[in-house]
């Protein structure tokens, strides 16, 4: 093998499974970095977007190593067992609650009431760094989403609410990932800061170009909907009132009778509102919301025009999160954009769902629904913790309630014919997870019955 051109082993590594590349035997074909890049670009696996520049062949092939033994012991049946390899143990230092936490990369970024603490997970100290220091006020609720990918440039967003006697403040902060040749810890910086009369517990989306946050309860006043284009660094608005297009006919909802749920793509914004039915039904609205291009960035309003809009009965969006960017279909002109969570309506003692949704976006303005497939189906409610890159995504799913089961999923999207893998997942019943980090095979918890130590779980 390593006297065959470069070329024939790209063109026979674009028809073979990463796992069968990464075996000992493909390893010793060729050190050239060619190679990998193509693997790298090819391969059916959730990964970071690349491979660039900066990009060693050593690194892109251990990166792909580690993947792919991630890949093959994360899900493969319902029968396996997936055990973790090693756990690591970080004291919190502060006798304060934990009000959330990121993984990210080798990064544990953990908010307690008066700080934001870093910790590098790979180098053995668990001293962590103080972040962000929160002495005017204390930290109510934190929530974090990422990563958002700019090149070689990795950051991820934080939403901090603050309050004291008199005052509730709203941050938003992005936090900068120094690349993975840097001994630097990560960079926050500060977006946007509003004082509130209300603290709402927010939900966050991130995309190829977006970042968007809004209250989880989201009325028909759409100014509190934060929108930044962190590719060219500006703040965007939707509309604070806006009426439904043909042939939707939205209700005025009344304050809190809408759960909401955000979705940023490469070409839009989406809104997903669902209504709940006291009885059995649900109903959800989606309004899409165009983003500008590159030309119309400098001389296009900040204020999002409403393009597309649709009404499903019966469907209820909870947990969805963008498992394929958008496309333009060349034979209809409407862009199409994959899903995946709980989409399907359950009744009180009905069973909860994981769910494959198209939306398709015509021409004419409309939202469509041509496929909504549930991948799988559980006797109790759950969380859904899932990374997405391309087409594949590898989560997890924490039920509650009655059942403590935790389940690994592995989703690829690039086939028809790919099957969903599911394991059942060796964790404490009792921990509280806090973090997920899909592509280094990590779960961050904390143990109830020892509130200071938080744990970090590894698979690979």
């Amino acid at each position: 093998m390593q006297a065959f051109p470069t070329e024939i082993l790209q063109h026979i590594f674009t028809f073979l499974p990463v796992q069968d590349i990464v075996c000992s035997s493909f390893q010793q074909a060729s050190q050239d970095r060619h190679v990998w890049s193509t693997v790298y670009k090819y391969c059916r696996l959730p990964r970071l977007p690349g491979p660039f520049l900066g990009h060693t062949a050593l690194y892109l092939e251990n990166y792909l190593i580690q993947s792919a033994k991630l890949q093959r012991n994360w899900a493969s049946s319902p029968q396996v067992i997936v055990k973790p390899l090693y756990t690591q143990t970080f004291h919190w230092p502060l006798s304060d609650d934990v009000h959330g936490s990121l993984l990210i990369g080798p990064w544990l970024i953990v908010a307690a009431s008066r700080h934001i603490i870093c910790y590098n997970v790979d180098s053995g100290n668990h001293d962590g760094s103080v972040m962000y220091d929160a002495s005017q006020f204390r930290i109510y609720a934190f929530s974090a989403v990422g990563p958002q990918y700019s090149g070689e440039q990795h950051s991820a967003y934080l939403i901090v609410q603050e309050m004291d006697d008199s005052k509730r403040v709203v941050k938003m902060l992005q936090l900068l990932i120094p690349d993975h040749q840097s001994t630097n810890i990560p960079t926050l910086e500060l977006l946007s800061e509003q004082q509130v009369n209300f603290l709402h517990r927010f939900g966050a989306t991130v995309g190829p170009r977006c970042f968007a946050a809004a209250p989880m309860y989201l009325e028909d006043d759409h100014t509190n909907v934060y929108v930044m284009d962190t590719k060219h660094r500006r703040r965007l608005y939707l509309p604070a009132r806006f009426e439904s297009m043909h042939p939707v006919n939205q209700p005025t909802l009344p304050p809190g009778s809408a759960f909401s749920t955000l979705l940023v793509c490469s070409s839009h914004v989406l809104v997903l509102r669902t209504v709940p039915r006291r009885i059995r039904y649900c109903s959800s609205f989606v309004n899409a919301f165009q983003l500008p291009s590159d030309e119309d960035v400098e001389h296009g309003s900040s204020t999002l025009q409403m393009t597309h809009s649709g009404v499903f009965p019966d469907i209820g969006f909870m947990d969805v999160t963008c498992l394929r960017d958008s496309v333009v279909d060349g034979t209809t002109g409407s862009t199409v954009l994959t899903l995946i969570g709980h989409a399907r309506a359950p009744t009180y003692q009905s069973s909860r769902t994981v769910d494959i949704v198209r939306l398709e976006l015509t021409t004419d303005g409309r939202i469509l629904m041509p496929e909504c497939r549930t991948l799988v189906e559980l006797d109790c409610g759950f969380t859904i913790h899932l990374q997405c890159f391309q087409g594949c995504g590898r989560g997890l799913l924490e039920g509650f309630m009655s059942s403590k089961r935790r389940l690994a999923i592995s989703v690829d999207d690039t086939d028809q014919d790919s099957p969903i893998m599911i394991s059942n997942i060796e964790t404490s019943p009792r921990a509280q997870i806090l973090g997920f980090d899909g592509i280094g095979g990590r779960i961050c918890q904390r143990l109830r019955e020892n509130e200071m130590e938080l744990e970090v779980v590894n698979f690979i």
